[in-house]
């Protein structure tokens, strides 16, 4: 708790039993790639001048960032977040400067919270799977104020068809529900191909948000406007099954 360093951390396939205890800790960056934590990470409160990368990691307890301020981007781009409670990554209130990367093969298996956090630039969750807890919530974003857009399909934020290893497309998806009530969006909502699916309740909730831009529930299309097409050729849509 409260551990400073002018040094970032770096660390590459590690595997760490212990919990990460980064408690109120001020650090110019992390980096965790092709790590595996078994206890899962603690960053209430932390502040980091740089970046928070979390790549390709395993992480099997809740990854903690409440009350963070993180100047540059969250990247846990292609990372699988498990949490034996409701909660795999908990960032409600927190400050993030740049970007939010939960993308292009991320997994969650517990919620991802994000309540009344702000997010200077874009949430980026195209190609994640994201698997509720008990409470049947995968993503809790309720009030959450994103400056950009939030982009929850198939098409990154440089309008690319995200792949998986066997080139076929790499949709977001969601088991449970995607809370966004009371969200403030700057630009806009793009759920392109996502998948949402939600047996006990709604599959995607955006009561009173506020959405600066365009917001798209289609089929996907690539950057030079032909369909995107799975595995069995047929088109990639927007779904969502609800009450």
């Amino acid at each position: 708790s409260g551990f400073q360093s002018q040094y970032s951390i770096h660390l590459i396939r590690c595997r760490i039993s212990g919990r990460v205890l980064l408690r109120e800790a001020t650090l110019p960056g992390i980096s965790l790639e092709n790590c595996h934590l078994h206890r899962g990470m603690d960053g209430t409160r932390l502040a980091l001048q740089g970046d928070l990368r979390v790549r390709s990691c395993t992480v099997l307890e809740t990854v903690y960032l409440t009350a963070a301020t993180v100047h540059g981007d969250v990247i846990c781009t292609a990372s699988r977040f498990e949490s034996q409670t409701d909660t795999a990554f908990e960032a409600a209130t927190a400050e993030i400067g740049g970007s939010i990367r939960l993308d292009n093969g991320f997994s969650s298996r517990g919620a991802i919270s994000l309540k009344q956090a702000h997010v200077s630039f874009d949430l980026l969750c195209s190609g994640a799977h994201l698997s509720a807890g008990s409470d049947q919530v995968a993503f809790d974003g309720e009030r959450i104020k994103v400056d950009g857009g939030i982009l929850m399909g198939v098409i990154d934020e440089s309008q690319e068809v995200l792949l998986d290893a066997n080139k076929h497309p790499r949709r977001f998806e969601a088991t449970g529900e995607v809370r966004l009530a009371g969200a403030i969006i700057g630009s806009q909502l793009n759920c392109r191909g996502g998948l949402f699916s939600n047996r006990s309740n709604r599959a995607l909730n955006a009561d009173s948000a506020q959405i600066g831009g365009v917001v798209r529930l289609d089929r996907a299309l690539d950057s030079d406007g032909h369909p995107v097409l799975d595995a069995s050729g047929a088109y990639v849509r927007f779904e969502a099954y609800g009450e």
